[in-house]
């Protein structure tokens, strides 16, 4: 099975390589030049299909997918917080919908879009939160994520591409970066480990899903085998914590104190979000194995074997 991985140098990205490498799939992976510098690229170079371009200028999606028969599209040029609508229009939708178009064309077998289980259902009515209840999302992250996933599902009904839609709650672990805008429980780990402020946004009362990324990629993994009637799944762990919750854990387990530094709350931000997945756990014979308490250790495992760099290399 040939695959192509679009977003294959980010944090689920690199994941998703290297667990599918593992399994011996076909892997190309389509990736900016400067990515050929990372270390994470140039030691897999000789295992993988290397494919160089700009997915926001990239005029020939055709020849990239041709050939491949499944398609794993990770790419989003905006993070939860930032509003830029017009910027999500032409660096993610519009390159978006001319892969689409490529992937009907080249008769691509299946169509994985990673979208944000956190943001698609904006303020949810019920938890926790089932893929048929109505997303109204409240971030222009979540609108974006929303209108790709329309989009697959209008080329599957009027084209027929096999799509597979995995909303992930709020994934963690191996080779996320701490200091980036986003990814809390890295940051408030790579500001313990420096010794830095904790920055919160209200009181901290706010709840999350958090999965860790090894059962993130064993659902993305699953998915290929999968020929049921459902192409819309929550990725999560079916539980909810407080990000003040974090902040004690990470204190008590590196003995530390962290500083706070809170400020208003934002509009953009759920109170609370927490997914059902009991479709996932039936449907891909999938279910979580490593707690929040348990994925933190391992996280904080991982960057002390990495020298404390935070590299995420």
């Amino acid at each position: 099975m040939k695959i192509l991985i679009l977003g294959g140098t980010g944090f689920l990205g690199k994941n998703l390589v290297e667990y599918l490498l593992k399994k011996h799939y076909d892997i190309r992976l389509y990736v900016r030049p400067t990515a050929l510098q990372q270390k994470f690229i140039y030691e897999k170079k000789n295992l993988l299909d290397i494919k160089i371009g700009d997915f926001q200028r990239e005029c020939d999606f055709a020849s990239l997918v041709r050939g491949c028969d499944v398609v794993y599209h990770l790419i989003s040029s905006t993070i939860p917080g930032v509003i830029n609508p017009l910027l999500d229009i032409e660096t993610t939708i519009k390159p978006s919908l001319r892969l689409l178009e490529a992937c009907v064309k080249e008769k691509v077998s299946r169509f994985v879009f990673f979208s944000s289980g956190g943001t698609v259902y904006g303020i949810p009515k019920r938890l926790p939160i089932y893929e048929d209840d109505v997303g109204q999302p409240i971030s222009a992250y979540g609108i974006q994520k929303q209108t790709l996933e329309r989009y697959c599902q209008f080329y599957q009904y009027c084209y027929g591409l096999p799509i597979t839609i995995l909303r992930i709650a709020n994934p963690y672990g191996r080779f996320q970066r701490p200091f980036s805008q986003q990814g809390l429980i890295a940051n408030i780990l790579g500001r313990c480990m420096t010794h830095t402020p904790v920055e919160i946004w209200g009181d901290g009362q706010v709840i999350r899903d958090y999965i860790y990324v090894d059962d993130v990629i064993d659902a993305a993994e699953r998915v290929l085998h999968y020929h049921g009637p459902y192409n819309v799944f929550n990725i999560g762990s079916g539980h909810g914590e407080s990000i003040n919750y974090i902040v004690d854990f990470v204190n008590r387990l590196t003995d530390s104190d962290l500083l706070v530094n809170r400020y208003p709350g934002r509009k953009v931000d759920v109170p609370s979000n927490i997914l059902d997945i009991t479709r996932a756990c039936q449907e891909l014979n999938w279910h979580p194995n490593i707690s929040l308490d348990d994925g933190i250790k391992r996280m904080l495992s991982y960057w002390n074997e990495e020298n404390k760099t935070f590299e995420g290399r």
